[in-house]
């Protein structure tokens, strides 16, 4: 993401005077950590990223950001095989109902 929105004018040339605006972040959770010890602390870990990533961008591009981006965090899986991906259960936490 940086290469690209540090080199903004040069790679979109086109929007150039308009500039750009980060409207707010994407993160696709894969299934790496379906399991202990990991998934104890994914809440811990999911509040730090958004802590360090949300300053990161503001302090990296001032003014482009909009103020109190969202985060949407989603669930994603690379291995369909796996009892945590797909089927009636995808994208919901481990012991909640759909």
């Amino acid at each position: 993401m940086t290469d690209v929105l540090d080199n903004f004018a040069t790679q979109y040339p086109q929007w150039a005077a308009q500039g750009f605006e980060i409207a707010g972040f994407v993160w696709v959770q894969g299934n790496k950590d379906l399991g202990e010890p990991a998934a104890s602390h994914y809440e811990t870990n999911r509040v730090n990223l958004i802590k360090k990533v949300r300053p990161y961008y503001e302090n990296r591009y001032p003014g482009k950001i909009k103020p109190n981006a969202p985060f949407v965090i989603a669930t994603g899986c690379g291995d369909p095989g796996n009892p945590g991906c797909g089927g009636s259960g995808a994208g919901r936490p481990r012991g909640r109902p759909g």
